[in-house]
């Protein structure tokens, strides 16, 4: 199964707890890629037929040629294990607290390891410091055979080893401020899935729903009916799109077990859904 679906909705970096999305304009992925050389960014652009006819990028289009991208047209040279996704969140983090400090791809030394763990962000703000993590589907599901690492376990390393909260941005919480000041400041934050093909129900771990609650309550983004906010619209908040494996449930076309994770007891399955789906769960 291909972990990403068809591109959906517009990211707005300077509206990003409210637009949710796939496509990118121009100048917010040149911002992204921190591009210096504009009109060379734009020729590139065209020659690899990245553009849209909106004039707009879909981000699964270029985890092939962001890299290629970067080092070509900015002063910036793209880190070797730097996803675009955390390129997406360090544009974010600038934004969220522009005098914070932001180290990417920190090496942190375990004592029972041989090699130093590689930690995607170090962020210090004033005398707090957060070690963040982004974690794709890959890190939930089995990738080419291979089970997936808890990822509470490698956070708790990360704590062990350096005495600093780590903590787990997974591909459901939304990529918006608001998230970066939960982080600091234990505000409230948001959840979005739009264009994933990986459920919750798909995860590997026998306690995935524990799983998934401890790191999304980090966030303060579990809402007084649950989950399945994640899935839906918020036209009165935000433009989110809407995720079509609602549509495939009522059609019957699929179970609501996709999106109830192992570990659930029978009294929590609403919990993971979203009203529209309750009477179809049996």
């Amino acid at each position: 199964m291909s972990k990403l679906g068809k591109g959906k909705g517009i990211f707005k970096l300077d509206y990003s707890d409210y637009t949710v999305g796939s496509f990118f304009s121009e100048k917010d992925l040149a911002t992204v890629l921190e591009i210096n050389d504009l009109e060379g960014f734009h020729k590139g652009l065209v020659e690899r037929k990245l553009l849209n006819k909106d004039g707009l990028v879909d981000e699964s289009k270029l985890y092939k040629n962001f890299r290629e991208l970067k080092n070509a047209f900015s002063n910036e040279k793209a880190l070797a294990y730097a996803s675009f996704d955390e390129y997406v969140l360090k544009a974010i983090f600038k934004r969220a607290y522009p005098d914070m400090k932001i180290e990417q791809q920190v090496k942190v030394k375990v004592p029972e390891k041989k090699r130093p763990l590689t930690v995607d962000f170090r962020l210090t703000k004033d005398d707090k410091v957060i070690y963040v993590e982004f974690d794709g589907p890959g890190h939930f599901t089995m990738n080419r055979g291979k089970e997936p690492a808890n990822p509470l376990e490698r956070l708790k390393e990360i704590e062990d080893a350096t005495g600093c909260e780590a903590v787990s941005w997974p591909f459901w919480i939304q990529r918006c401020e608001a998230n970066v000041k939960a982080l600091f400041e234990h505000g409230r934050g948001y959840g979005a899935l739009w264009s994933t093909n990986i459920m919750f129900g798909d995860f590997f771990f026998d306690n995935s729903a524990d799983i998934i609650l401890t790191i999304t309550k980090r966030f303060d983004a579990i809402l007084p009916l649950g989950i399945g906010y994640f899935y839906l619209d918020d036209t009165n908040r935000m433009i989110k799109p809407y995720h079509p494996v609602i549509d495939k449930i009522l059609k019957g076309k699929e179970s609501t077990n996709r999106l109830i994770p192992k570990g659930t007891k029978e009294s929590d399955r609403r919990f993971w859904l979203p009203a529209c789906l309750w009477l179809m769960d049996k």
